[in-house]
Formats: structure tokens, C-alpha cells, sequence
């Protein structure tokens, strides 16, 4: 747990695996489903890193704006988005990364804290499964596990147990729309990122960011581990949030 906002952490081994999906029968990953923007299906080594089990709640943000005086989100002024224990969102990409900074700086323990990388493992597993609880699609997280379907708000935070990923890593999918570090390119192939924990978050002209996970009112393919969609930096939608990794070694004391 960090100390500093009580966020819970679950390590993420490290070790290959294939991102992507494929078009084609047969081949590893395939899925008839999935978009352009997601192939081709390859081979990538990953650094083991530790994962906030649950996105960025209010509770947490709130004390980021209380220390740093950030301008809070319209959302806080919503009931029907500021319980403490929701997905904080209405927040931009900057917000995000400004959370991570403060993070970093204000933990008492040595890490270096970013929103995630869109690298699809952590839903996926080992066993390439096409949503973070497995392979059989539902409408929504939220709303199949247990959230009323006419609510039009999150859940709060660990609301969906049933759906969460091989390493009990909660909300992935159909809660809230997440910020992911890298800048968006449809074709993620060609970027300038290698086989070896890929990323191209490079960028100083406010490019489009990847986000991932669909939200309580999305459909099922947008649920799917290896969707990707973009935003503009300077978004703010009343479905998207973020969560935040750290890459710090194993020994770490998460609990």
C-alpha cells in the first residue's frame, strides 16, 4: 500500500507475450473482432512493474488537489460522480500525469509513478484472453456484475470483482475509460517503439493519447483487452479516469 493516498499495488511479472490481435485464422491472438488499429498480433518482452489495483479514486485525487492546489474536476460537484470511493474523471491527460508527478514526489517510497503503458498484458494474462475476466463478452462490467443499468455513472471502486483481470488487477474494463501514457497512432506497428516494453510517449505537440478499458455504458468490443481508442490531452469526459504504474523493484512491500 502507498502511504501517502492508501493506494493498494499488485505486481505485474514481467516476460513475453503477444500484443496485438490478428485478423487471421489461425494465427496467435486472432480475433474476428478486432480493429485495424489493433494489428498485427506480435511478440513483445515486458519489464515487471507494480499496478494500482484500482483507478485513481476521488478520495485520492482530492488530496493531490488540497496539496498542489490544482483546479478540481466539475465532476466533484456531481453526485452522480463524487462519492470518495468512484473512478475520479472529467480529468485531462495533463491532470493525469500531473497526479503521477505529485505521486512521485510526495510518496514516501522511491518510485517513479506515470499512468500505464497500453501494452494489453495486464488484461489479457498468459493465456491471451479477450476481455480482463475471460472470453465471454457481457454489455458492461458494471452493469452485468451488479450496477443498475440506469444509473449513467461508474460504479465505485471494486464494485465488479467478478471481472477482474488473471492478476487481480480490478475495474479494467467497463467502469471507467482510462489515460494511457503512449501518443496515439493508428498503425502501433510502425511507431518508434521496440520489442522490448514499448511505448512512444515522446511528444511536444499535444498529440492524440491512447485510452483503454470502455466505460459502464460502452458495448462489448470496446470491453475487449486489446481496444484501443484516442483522445485529445485537454479531454474531459464525464467516463474517463486513469490509473497509475510504478516501476520499482519486486521487493517492494505492496500490501
Amino acid at each position: 500500500m502507498e502511504p501517502a493516498t492508501g493506494m493498494m499495488f499488485v505486481w505485474i511479472p514481467g516476460g513475453r507475450f503477444v500484443m496485438g490481435s490478428s485478423k487471421k485464422p489461425g494465427h496467435p491472438n486472432y480475433d474476428p473482432k478486432a480493429n485495424y488499429e489493433e494489428v498485427p498480433a506480435r511478440p513483445v518482452q515486458l519489464t515487471g512493474f507494480w499496478m494500482s489495483v484500482y483507478p485513481v479514486t476521488n478520495k485520492q485525487y482530492a488530496r493531490f488537489v488540497a496539496e498542489t492546489a490544482r483546479a478540481a474536476p466539475a465532476s466533484f460537484a456531481d453526485r452522480r460522480f463524487n462519492d470518495p470511493v468512484q473512478p475520479v474523471v472529467s480529468v485531462t491527460w495533463d491532470d493525469a500525469r500531473a497526479f503521477t508527478a505529485w505521486l512521485t514526489t510526495s510518496s514516501p517510497l522511491s518510485w517513479h509513478v506515470s499512468p500505464p503503458k497500453p501494452s494489453g498484458s495486464t488484461p489479457r494474462g498468459t493465456d491471451g484472453r479477450y476481455y480482463p475476466w475471460g472470453n465471454v463478452a457481457a454489455r458492461c462490467v458494471s452493469r452485468d456484475l451488479g450496477q443498475p443499468s440506469d444509473t449513467e455513472r461508474p460504479a465505485v471502486v471494486g464494485h465488479t470483482p467478478a471481472g477482474k483481470s488473471p492478476f487481480d488487477v480490478h475495474d479494467l474494463a467497463g467502469t471507467v475509460w482510462e489515460w494511457c501514457l503512449d501518443v496515439w497512432a493508428a498503425d502501433y506497428a510502425k511507431i518508434q517503439a521496440g520489442p522490448v516494453d514499448p511505448c512512444h510517449q515522446d511528444d511536444t505537440h499535444g498529440e492524440l493519447r491512447v485510452i483503454r478499458g470502455g466505460s459502464w455504458h460502452s458495448e462489448p468490443r470496446s470491453l475487449r483487452s486489446t481496444f484501443r481508442s484516442r483522445g485529445h490531452p485537454v479531454l474531459k469526459f464525464p467516463d474517463l479516469g486513469f490509473r497509475v504504474v510504478c516501476g520499482v523493484p519486486r521487493q517492494l512491500d505492496a500490501h
